[in-house]
């Protein structure tokens, strides 16, 4: 019902000329039928502004839903079947409703005329659908344009932002520490961090990614971020679900996951991060809840970052993901459900 309201209100709002030189040619053509067959009255005038009217109804059935269901999926042969049917059935009302049997002064039995309305009525939804789909070419090139431009912005932004310079430095003043103490584990954060750069700048250069690579990524960047935690710090990273070789956009979570770290950990204090990520039929459920320290209350910053995030949800998923983000009760809380399918 909503969607119905949102088409019909865009509707409104975009309705001028294009519109009105539908109905004027729809208006003439039955004029012009009408005008072959028998002199120009009044009445005929009148009555043919309520036939034109009505055939509005299936041109725009057409164009609103019909073109949007199957035509612009791809899907023609169902487009072309339902549109023959949607003509013929025109068609057929016509032909019942009004029993006139002389057309061009000949007479015609009931298939003759059902016939002749066909062709007429098909034609008719042709010219309106080619009139609306050049309305809609004029009005959503500039839209796609501008989204286009939006993008490439956004891919720029993605290419020239690098991992946070302080937590680069930290993890290499940590991955130093812990080859002084000749551990085994330096080998293996040396190696998840150069998984962590190669990633960044494999992934800025590509729309979509791999879930799975992303997940390797937070996994990584987790880890290293452990290091220099203390055991005040409860860092859980729990990841659920199949499906993980659907695509995602690259570094999409990364930012929410940074924010938690920048601002929910305080070493003079008890700290957590808790992030949950669960992939079921075809969505991804992203949580990601961290402690608030206490010298900063529930005021933390979510802008820049997170608003950058935010935009890239508008531009790359549309209607297809919802995000809520709240600080309450000392807990900061993301959760975000993404449509992967």
């Amino acid at each position: 019902m909503n969607n119905v309201k949102r088409r019909f209100k865009t509707f409104i709002s975009n309705f001028g000329w294009p519109d009105l030189l539908v109905f004027l040619i729809v208006y003439l053509m039955y004029l012009v039928m009408q005008q072959i067959q028998k002199p120009i009255t009044g009445k005929m005038l009148l009555l043919n502004i309520v036939a034109t009217l009505s055939t509005l109804i299936p041109i725009y059935f057409n164009h609103l839903f019909l073109v949007r269901r199957y035509f612009d999926k791809g899907k023609f042969g169902k487009y072309i079947f339902i549109f023959i049917i949607l003509g013929l059935g025109i068609s057929l009302f016509a032909v019942l409703v009004d029993p006139e049997e002389k057309v061009f002064g000949k007479e015609l039995d009931f298939r003759q005329r059902f016939i002749l309305a066909s062709f007429g009525n098909i034609m008719i939804l042709l010219v309106g659908l080619t009139i609306l789909l050049a309305k809609r070419s004029i009005i959503q090139t500039p839209k796609k344009l501008k989204n286009q431009l939006l993008i490439q912005e956004m891919e720029m932004k993605l290419l020239k932002a690098q991992l946070n310079p302080h937590f680069l430095f930290n993890s290499l003043n940590n991955i130093y520490a812990l080859s002084l103490d000749s551990l085994p584990e330096t080998s293996d954060m040396i190696l998840k961090l150069s998984e962590l750069m190669r990633y960044q700048l494999q992934s800025s250069k590509k729309e979509m990614v791999p879930l799975e690579d992303e997940l390797n990524f937070i996994r990584n960047y987790v880890d290293l971020e452990r290091i220099r935690l203390t055991e005040r710090a409860d860092v859980r990273l729990r990841i659920e679900g199949e499906g993980f070789q659907a695509k995602i956009a690259p570094m999409l979570l990364v930012p929410f996951i940074e924010n938690s770290f920048k601002h929910g950990i305080d070493t003079l204090e008890d700290s957590f991060i808790h992030i949950h990520l669960t992939i079921e039929d075809q969505k991804l459920t992203f949580i990601i809840e961290n402690s608030i320290p206490s010298k900063k209350g529930n005021k933390i910053s979510t802008k820049t970052g997170l608003d950058n995030t935010r935009r890239r949800l508008d531009l790359l998923y549309k209607k297809l993901y919802d995000l809520k983000i709240q600080a309450e009760n000392n807990t900061f809380k993301v959760r975000l459900e993404l449509n992967i399918a």
